[in-house]
């Protein structure tokens, strides 16, 4: 199936229709994807339901979600590779899948790029031609200097005549994103790229890739499991849990207001406490806390009674007084250390400190740092 995409085929013979024209900037539409009331079904199991989403143009976009969330599904209908069942996907402006009408655009002519996580290379081919490939299947014109410069900017200058088995597994992932940009795509597909690599590898490959994305400016849906690799490369971030998008923003949106306690522990190192909601005030709610009364930014559905306060090591900050705090163990991260402390009976916490010059001391909570979550969300 994944012969049809970015111009591929199972021999690189077929010529596709030539329906991507290349991308001008002045004209680019304000949304590369859009997709809305999406579900879909396999037997009697929701792999995606109701999922609406919208990725504006220049952005790169991470998708995190665990094993069977219905990440690779989502991308396969974006790529038209599955049939949407229901609702309706637009990429760059123009409908590509609406199955009450019966539309379903095929892959080749979505105007879509992809790189795969086994980099689906062709072994008698070399990394010049790889590149060349996509565009003589559009039948356009080959800019034999735009493709020096891209693989320059890839690392691959002076390896134009090599065939895969010739390169490293981190040159061969390189040379799948460059020829998946070659095409100049309105829409740059990523598939777990960065999975079959070593850990050293994967380091240099998210640097590439966030280089690339700030020096070309493409637009990128980016899935993952890795949440340290959607945080440093997503200018965008998604959570997908059991086929629903919970949360669907910034990196900043998703540390600082997650939408669930699975989005806050994926987005960074927090603490989880049970607390009382004592009065919702717009945006805000009055909670009691350790014998103390607070107020704090609050999710919108939170309510009087139980909940859960989310607590980033920058909500509790040493004080003169407050609430005395043991130190359980430290990690020193350079310019200050990320301590565990237990205040009271609470499992231990993470605070940020500069010093760890006593075993005890007081804490004081910074409320606009903190975040109330409705219980069991």
């Amino acid at each position: 199936m994944r012969a049809t995409l970015a111009g591929m085929s199972a021999e690189p013979q077929a010529i596709l229709p030539d329906s991507v024209p290349p991308r001008d900037a002045a004209v680019a539409p304000t949304l590369a994807l859009a997709i809305e009331r999406l579900t879909h079904r396999y037997t009697d199991v929701d792999v995606l339901r109701n999922l609406e989403l919208q990725l504006p143009a220049g952005e790169y976009a991470c998708l995190l979600g665990d094993s069977g969330s219905g990440k690779s599904t989502l991308l396969q209908l974006i790529a038209g590779i599955e049939h949407a069942q229901t609702g309706r996907i637009e990429i760059a402006g123009r409908e590509v899948a609406a199955p009450s009408s019966g539309l379903h655009v095929p892959p080749e002519d979505r105007g879509l790029g992809m790189v795969f996580q086994d980099q689906a290379l062709w072994p008698h081919l070399t990394v010049q031609t790889h590149l060349e490939f996509p565009l003589r299947a559009r039948r356009r014109p080959v800019d034999r200097q735009a493709l020096a410069d891209l693989l320059q900017r890839v690392g691959l200058d002076g390896l134009e005549q090599r065939r895969p088995g010739a390169l490293s597994g981190g040159q061969r992932q390189r040379v799948g994103l460059a020829r998946a940009l070659a095409a100049n795509p309105r829409l740059l597909l990523l598939d777990e790229p960065l999975s079959a690599v070593d850990t050293a590898m994967r380091a240099e490959l998210r640097s590439y890739l966030k280089r690339l994305f700030e020096e070309l400016g493409f637009t990128a849906l980016h899935v993952t499991h890795d949440p340290d690799e959607a945080f440093e490369l997503g200018t965008r971030v998604g959570v997908l849990e059991r086929g629903e998008l919970v949360q669907w923003g910034t990196p900043q949106d998703l540390y600082r207001r997650p939408a669930t306690i699975n989005v806050a522990r994926l987005s960074g190192v927090c603490g989880v406490v049970e607390v009382e909601c004592l009065e919702r005030r717009g945006a805000s709610a009055r909670m009691n806390w350790q014998g103390a009364v607070y107020e704090v930014p609050a999710h919108a559905d939170v309510r009087v009674g139980r909940a859960q306060l989310v607590l980033r090591p920058d909500a509790l900050q040493p004080a003169e007084n407050g609430m005395p705090a043991s130190i359980e163990g430290a990690r020193f991260q350079g310019d200050r250390w990320l301590a565990r402390v237990r205040l009271g009976d609470s499992e231990p916490l993470p605070v940020h400190l500069a010093e760890l010059s006593a075993p005890s001391r007081f804490l004081r909570l910074r409320e606009s740092a903190a975040w109330l979550l409705p219980i069991n969300r």
